[in-house]
């Protein structure tokens, strides 16, 4: 029964992690966006729970209200399984406008990863 519990677990998870993305947006201090740097680090944290706010507003000087404008949420949690055993799951929203005619990208990511400690 334990053995079909996961297999459905894992599953479930494999589906709803289909489409795959990499990497577009360039924040400068990418340590601060974990799960646009790396969606496998969800759930990858010392804590409970864990939440990202990010803004860039490149060249404002320059491009006065045409600058590129990036907003990141991101939110994800752990839940324990067994002693070794950690289930990551999260959220990823990321608006990007840029142009003299605002063109304007929405994404948004629901997020899981299976984390095994060794030792």
């Amino acid at each position: 029964m334990k053995n079909i519990l996961q297999l459905i677990l894992i599953s479930i998870l494999l589906i709803s992690s289909s489409n795959i993305k990499s990497q577009d947006l360039f924040f400068s201090q990418f340590e601060n966006a974990p799960l646009n740097l790396n969606p496998g680090l969800t759930g990858n944290f010392d804590g409970k729970a864990r939440f990202f706010f990010n803004y860039r507003n490149q060249w404002p000087s320059i491009l006065k209200d045409y600058s590129p404008k990036t907003g990141s949420l991101s939110i994800d949690s752990k839940f324990v399984i067994g002693n070794t055993n950690n289930i990551g799951v999260g959220f990823n929203t990321v608006v990007d406008r840029s142009g003299s005619l605002n063109y304007q990208t929405n994404q948004y990511n629901f997020l899981s990863s299976i984390i095994h400690n060794f030792g």
